[in-house]
C-alpha cells in the first residue's frame, strides 16, 4: 500500500511538473485566439478606413443630408485604433514596442486628417447655406424695378441664375470665370452704395451668396483632397507585417510547449483510466443509494403521468420515473448520476451549489423559464420539446435535495401559438373592411346635406372607429401575450408629441363641454428617447378614459421629469373609483365597477394593454381614485434623452 501511494504521488508530481513546463513555454506565445482577434482588429480598422474616405467623398458630392454618418466614421475609426494600442499592450510580442510605435504614427495621422476634415466641414455649411438661400434672393430680383441701377440689376440677376445653374451641373472650369464676373459686380455694386445711387441691398446680398459658394467650393475640394491624402492603409499594412513577424518568431517557441504537451497527455490517459474507475465505483453506490428507496413511493412515482426526480446534494440526478426519462431521451441506467445541469440547455439560475438558498429565499420552490414559465430543449433523441420545470426543496434519508417535477407542454403551446395566430390572422382580416367602411362613411358625410342621414352615416362611422379600435387592441393583446410586441426607441421631441395628444382630445373634451389643460413643466432642449407611438398610445387611452369617465368639470394632463424618470399625469373630475375596482383594472376585459361599465361602454382591454406597454419600455402606471371626486393616472417611464437637439427635427 505504501509502495502504491509513493508511486501515484511521484506519478501525480511529473504530471505537475509536465504541466508547469507546458505552460511556462506555451505562455510565450501569442494565443491563437488573441490572434485572430488581433487579426481581425487590423482589418476593421482597414475597412473602417476605407469606409471614412468613402462617406468624406459621398458628403463631398453631395449625397448626404447631414453630417452623422461623417461624425460616425470618424468616432469609429478612432475607437478602433484605441482598441487595436490596448491590444498591442497586452500581446506578448518580441516586437510591441515597435507595434506601440507604429499605432502612435498611425494616431497622429488621424488626427491630421481630423483636422481637414473638420475645416471641411466649416467649408461645407458656409456652401450649403448660401446654395439654399441664393435662389430665394435671386428670384427676389425679378420684382425689382429701377431706372438708375436697371443694368446692375439684370446683370446680377444673371450671374445668379449662372452660379445656380453650376450648382446643378458642377463644371470644375466655371468658378474661376464665375469669380472674376462677381468680383467686377462686386466692385461696381460697392460704388453705387457709396454713391447712393438706389437701394441695391439686394443685389449685394445676391453676390455675397455666390462669393460664399464660389469661395466654400474651393476650400471643399482642397480639404477633401487634403483628408483624402492622409492615407493611413500603408501604415495598417506595416502594422500587420509587424506583428506578423512577431507572431511567427513566438510560434516557434511553442513547438516545445507542444511536445511536452504530447507527454503529459500520455500522462493524463492514465489519470483519466483510474477517473473512469472511480466513476464506476460512484454509479454503484448510486444504485445502492437507489436501491434504498421504498418499493410503494417507486411504483407511485413510476405510475406519475409527469416527469418527477430527485437530485442530491451534488447536484446528480439520482431517482428518475418513467416520464422524466422519456422527456430527457435516456435510459434509466444512462440518466442516473448525470449532473442536471449537463441537461438544461441555459443552465440554472445559480449554481447547484446554491441551489438550497436560492429555493429558500423563494419559498422552497422556482419555475424555470421566468416569465415564459416553460424552457426549450433537445432532448438526446433530437426532439424539440417545450417543457415546465419546477425545482422544490425535499429531503430524502435524512439528507437535503431537490424534487424535479418536469411536464411536457409541447402540444399546449403548439396549440396557444396557433391561437396567437389566427387571432392575429383574424384581427388583420377585419381590418380592411372597418377601414373601407370608416372612409365611406366620411365620403358620404362630405357630401349628404341631410342632417339626418349625415347623423346615421356618423353613427355608422363611430360604429365602424369603435370596433376598429376594438380590433386593434385584440391584436396588440395577442402580441404582448406571445411575447412578440417590440418597442422600437427613436429620438422624439415631447413637446411635438404633447401637441399631438392635444390635438386629438382637446376638441372632445371641449365637445362634451369639459375644461382641458395641458400644462408641461420640464422644457427640453434635447430629443428624448422613447417609442414616440406607444407612449401617444397610452396617453390617448389614459386621456379618452378620463374624458368618458367625466361628465362635468376638468380633464388635465401635466409632465413633470424627476430623477431619472418621465411622468405623464392624466388627472380628472370624473365619477372616480372604489378600491375594489382599482384592484382589477389592469386585468383585460375588466372594467370594474358594471354599473359604469354598462353606462359607459368600452371593450376592458385599454388600460391592460397600457400597463403591458409601459412595463416593455421599463415603466409603470399608477392610479390614485375615490368614487365621485375623480382619478388620477400617472404613467412614469425611463426619462433618456438623446444626442438630437429639438430644433434639428
Amino acid at each position: 500500500m505504501r509502495n502504491f501511494i509513493l508511486n501515484y504521488a511521484l506519478f501525480l508530481l511529473s504530471g505537475v511538473f509536465a504541466i508547469f513546463v507546458s505552460l511556462v513555454v506555451i505562455s510565450q506565445g501569442a494565443g491563437s485566439k488573441k490572434h485572430i482577434s488581433y487579426l481581425e482588429q487590423l482589418n476593421h480598422l482597414e475597412a473602417s478606413n476605407e469606409r471614412y474616405n468613402t462617406i468624406l467623398l459621398y458628403s463631398r458630392l453631395d449625397l448626404l443630408n447631414n453630417f452623422d454618418e461623417l461624425l460616425s466614421a470618424e468616432r469609429s475609426i478612432f475607437t478602433l485604433l484605441d482598441s487595436v494600442e490596448q491590444s498591442s499592450s497586452a500581446l506578448n510580442s518580441a516586437n510591441q514596442r515597435q507595434l506601440v510605435k507604429k499605432i502612435g504614427y498611425l494616431s497622429s495621422l488621424l488626427r491630421k486628417k481630423q483636422e481637414y476634415v473638420s475645416s471641411f466641414k466649416t467649408a461645407r455649411a458656409l456652401y450649403t447655406n448660401s446654395a439654399i438661400y441664393l435662389p430665394l434672393v435671386n428670384a427676389e430680383i425679378e420684382h425689382v424695378s429701377m431706372d438708375k441701377n436697371e443694368g446692375i440689376t439684370a446683370e446680377v440677376h444673371r450671374i445668379g441664375s449662372e452660379v445656380i445653374t453650376f450648382l446643378s451641373r458642377v463644371d470644375d472650369r466655371a468658378p474661376t470665370l464665375l469669380q472674376q464676373q462677381v468680383g467686377e459686380l462686386e466692385k461696381e455694386v460697392a460704388e453705387h452704395l457709396e454713391w447712393g445711387e438706389g437701394d441695391i441691398t439686394i443685389e449685394a446680398n445676391v453676390l455675397r451668396h455666390c462669393r460664399l459658394i464660389l469661395d466654400s467650393l474651393g476650400g471643399l475640394n482642397r480639404y477633401t483632397q487634403k483628408s483624402l491624402s492622409v492615407e493611413i492603409a500603408e501604415g495598417i499594412v506595416d502594422l500587420r507585417r509587424i506583428y506578423l513577424a512577431g507572431y511567427h518568431e513566438r510560434q516557434e517557441l511553442t513547438t516545445l510547449g507542444n511536445r511536452l504537451l504530447i507527454l503529459f497527455t500520455l500522462a493524463l490517459y492514465l489519470l483519466l483510466f483510474r477517473y473512469v474507475m472511480n466513476q464506476r465505483n460512484a454509479y454503484q453506490a448510486l444504485e445502492k443509494s437507489y436501491g434504498r428507496v421504498t418499493d410503494d413511493y417507486i411504483s407511485i412515482v413510476d405510475a406519475a403521468p409527469a416527469g418527477i426526480g430527485m437530485v442530491d446534494a451534488n447536484g446528480t440526478i439520482v431517482v428518475a420515473n418513467p416520464a422524466l426519462l422519456h422527456i430527457f431521451g435516456y435510459k434509466k441506467s444512462e440518466l442516473l448520476g448525470k449532473p442536471l445541469e449537463d441537461l438544461l440547455p441555459s443552465g440554472l439560475p445559480v449554481p447547484y451549489s446554491e441551489c438550497y438558498d436560492y429555493l429558500d429565499q423563494r419559498g422552497g420552490r422556482f419555475l424555470l423559464g421566468g416569465e415564459m414559465g416553460h424552457i426549450e430543449l433537445h432532448n438526446k433523441l433530437g426532439n424539440s420539446l417545450t417543457i415546465s420545470m419546477e425545482l422544490k426543496r425535499a429531503s430524502m434519508d435524512g439528507e437535503p435535495c431537490v424534487l424535479l417535477n418536469a411536464v411536457d407542454v409541447t402540444e399546449r403551446y403548439r396549440l396557444e401559438l396557433a391561437k396567437d395566430e389566427f387571432l392575429a390572422s383574424m384581427s388583420h382580416e377585419l381590418r380592411t373592411p372597418l377601414t373601407a367602411i370608416i372612409g365611406n362613411s366620411e365620403l358620404l358625410s362630405s357630401k349628404e346635406k341631410s342632417s339626418e342621414k349625415i347623423e346615421l352615416i356618423r353613427t355608422i362611422e363611430m360604429a365602424g372607429r369603435g370596433q376598429l379600435a376594438l380590433v386593434n387592441d385584440i391584436l396588440d393583446m395577442s402580441k404582448i401575450e406571445s411575447g412578440k410586441f417590440t418597442i422600437n426607441d427613436a429620438p422624439y421631441d415631447l413637446a411635438r408629441l404633447l401637441q399631438h395628444v392635444e390635438y386629438i382630445l382637446s376638441y372632445r373634451a371641449k365637445e362634451v363641454g369639459l375644461t382641458w389643460e395641458l400644462e408641461q413643466t420640464n422644457h427640453e432642449s434635447y430629443q428624448l428617447l422613447g417609442d414616440v407611438q406607444r407612449i401617444i398610445q397610452i396617453l390617448i387611452n389614459l386621456v379618452g378614459n378620463a374624458i368618458k369617465f367625466t361628465p362635468k368639470g376638468e380633464v388635465s394632463l401635466v409632465t413633470w421629469v424627476s430623477g431619472e424618470l418621465l411622468f405623464f399625469e392624466v388627472k380628472d373630475t370624473g365619477v372616480g373609483m372604489s378600491p375594489e375596482t382599482m384592484k382589477k383594472l389592469f386585468q383585460r376585459f375588466e372594467q370594474g365597477d358594471e354599473a359604469v361599465a354598462s353606462r359607459f361602454g368600452g371593450s376592458g382591454l385599454g388600460l391592460f394593454i397600457s400597463e403591458n406597454l409601459a412595463g416593455l419600455m421599463g415603466g409603470q402606471i399608477q392610479v390614485s381614485s375615490e368614487v365621485d371626486a375623480g382619478s388620477t393616472f400617472t404613467l412614469s417611464i425611463p426619462y433618456r434623452r438623446s444626442d438630437t437637439l429639438v430644433d434639428d427635427v
